[in-house]
């Protein structure tokens, strides 16, 4: 009768493969927000999110557009953000994947705010001779601010008392 010598277990088995380090592992600080799962329709949240980031450079580009062709005073991207809000009013809600976009706009701001610091570095000079308008305009702002701020909470209060006090 011949014997049969068991086989060794092959080196994947005994977890020793040559390509295991080569292997995709999860990152553990990825961010998962954005899968590759898909809907339905075969749609997947990847595919989305470029189709919200197109929908929100669209809505500064028409405003860029409106701003031109209208010679308005407001910046392009205020009148982008404007038509933004009316076509989710008129939606009557925000997706789910625009505001995960959104999310992921407001948690880099910081970064946007570079170009902005690297432009009064450059003009610091002008700022200085300037400095006594400049002064003057932000406390003005500010106190204006505060103001219509305190007009408006009065008067919210007033309607908020008077219709607890009807009902």
């Amino acid at each position: 009768m011949a014997r049969f010598r068991q086989a060794a277990p092959s080196l994947e088995e005994a977890g020793l493969s040559i390509l295991a380090p080569c292997r995709p592992r999860p990152l553990p600080y990825a961010d998962r927000r954005f899968t590759l799962v898909q809907d339905e329709k075969g749609i997947g949240d990847a595919e989305l999110m470029i189709f919200y980031l197109t929908l929100i450079f669209a809505c500064q580009l028409a405003g860029e557009l409106a701003k031109v062709a209208l010679d308005l005073p407001v910046p392009g991207p205020v009148i982008g953000m404007v038509l933004l809000l009316a076509i989710l009013i008129v939606r009557g809600s925000i997706p789910d994947n625009l505001a995960k976009v959104g999310d992921g706009f407001l948690s880099n701001l910081s970064l946007l705010f570079v170009p902005a610091g690297v432009g009064v570095m450059l003009h610091i000079s002008l700022i200085g001779e300037q400095a006594l308008a400049i002064t003057l305009a932000l406390v003005g702002s500010t106190l204006a601010t505060i103001a219509v701020t305190a007009l408006v909470m009065r008067a919210l209060s007033r309607a908020t008392l008077s219709e607890k006090s009807d009902g």
